[in-house]
């Protein structure tokens, strides 16, 4: 069983090239929302992410994924055996 690390999730925000987010820049800790990430690019994110990784977050659990430590800490918890 693989665990899904922060780099993981920063490459699928390197694949998003998303305009003005320079990923290389971006505290882990932090929330998305103070990195110039806003709510329409963090859905796309979640988005890249369910289909990387072939999984369905439910839309009640967007809102606990704050930053990139949040989604490596939900993924590794809910859905480490796909991601191996």
């Amino acid at each position: 069983m693989a665990q899904i690390t922060q780099e993981d999730v920063l490459n699928v925000l390197r694949e998003m090239n998303l305009p003005g987010v320079y990923v290389d820049f971006l505290d882990v800790e932090q929330p998305f929302m103070t990195q110039g990430i806003d709510s329409l690019d963090a859905l796309s994110i979640f988005t890249q992410v369910e289909e990387k990784y072939g999984i369905q977050i439910p839309d009640e659990d967007f809102n606990k994924l704050d930053s990139v430590n949040d989604v490596v800490n939900y993924l590794n918890t809910h859905f480490a055996e796909r991601a191996a």
